[in-house]
C-alpha cells in the first residue's frame, strides 16, 4: 500500500471521530432537553463539517454523505426558512430593541 494513502485513511479517521464525539453531544443534548424540559445547546453542525472534512480526505469520497447525520445541517436552511421567508423573527431580539428604544426616549427627556 501506498505510504500516501494510509496517512489519508489515519487523518481521516482521527478527524471523524472527532466529528462523530460532536454528534454523540449533540444528541445527547437533544436527549436531556425533551426528558428534562429545558434547553442544552449541543454542538450542532460542527459533526457534520468535522465528518464532511475527514470524508474528503478519505480516499472513499461518498462517505461525505454521513454528514447529514447531524441535525444541525438540516435545521439550519429549516431556521433560515422560518426567519426569511414566513417571517417569523425571533421575539427576543424584538424586545431588544424595544427596550433600546424606551431607554433612549427617557434619556432624551432628561
Amino acid at each position: 500500500m501506498d505510504k500516501g494513502l494510509i496517512e489519508n485513511w489515519i487523518s481521516s479517521i482521527i478527524i471523524g471521530s472527532v466529528g462523530v464525539l460532536f454528534l454523540i453531544f449533540t444528541y445527547a443534548a437533544v436527549i436531556k432537553n425533551r426528558k428534562e424540559g429545558r434547553f442544552i445547546s449541543g454542538c450542532p453542525l460542527f459533526g457534520g463539517v468535522f465528518i464532511f472534512i475527514a470524508a474528503v480526505i478519505s480516499p472513499c469520497k461518498w462517505l461525505c454523505i454521513l454528514c447529514l447525520l447531524d441535525y444541525g445541517v438540516w435545521m439550519l436552511p429549516y431556521s433560515i426558512y422560518l426567519n426569511v421567508m414566513c417571517g417569523k423573527h425571533n421575539s427576543k431580539s424584538k424586545l431588544k430593541t424595544e427596550d433600546h428604544d424606551s431607554d433612549s426616549k427617557e434619556n432624551s427627556i432628561l
